[in-house]
């Protein structure tokens, strides 16, 4: 379900693009008690999208993209590291490990391919 929502959301994005001549907004939401604003709008990588994808997306407001070291065989965090490439600031990510001991290696190689140090929330 996920994924044809997803799918389903980015032809409304082109359409209210193309109709008014500017971008299209997201709205933002509060994640829980953490008070970080992210787009009600979100983007999985699960089927490895090109890095143009994540960039126009991310273009048009939405802030928040998932993501796994294990998605496409690995083909999608590595695309998503590269549509993400100093926007850091502004972008949340959401990354997927499984639930076994190597837990923490899995979290280590994320955040290696991703080029970033650390998680803000987990």
């Amino acid at each position: 379900m996920g994924l044809s929502a997803g799918a389903a959301a980015v032809p409304a994005v082109v359409k209210a693009e193309d109709a008014g001549g500017t971008k299209a907004m997201p709205g933002y939401r509060k994640l829980g008690r953490t008070g970080l604003e992210v787009s009600t709008l979100s983007m999985g990588s699960v089927g490895g999208q090109e890095v143009s994808l994540f960039r126009f997306a991310i273009d048009r407001g939405i802030n928040f993209i998932h993501t796994c070291v294990n998605y496409s065989g690995g083909k999608s965090i590595v695309n998503v590291a590269k549509a993400v490439e100093g926007q850091r600031d502004k972008l949340f990510l959401g990354l997927k490990c499984a639930f076994s001991v190597k837990d923490d290696a899995g979290m280590e190689d994320s955040l290696k391919k991703l080029g970033w140090t650390m998680v803000v929330i987990s």
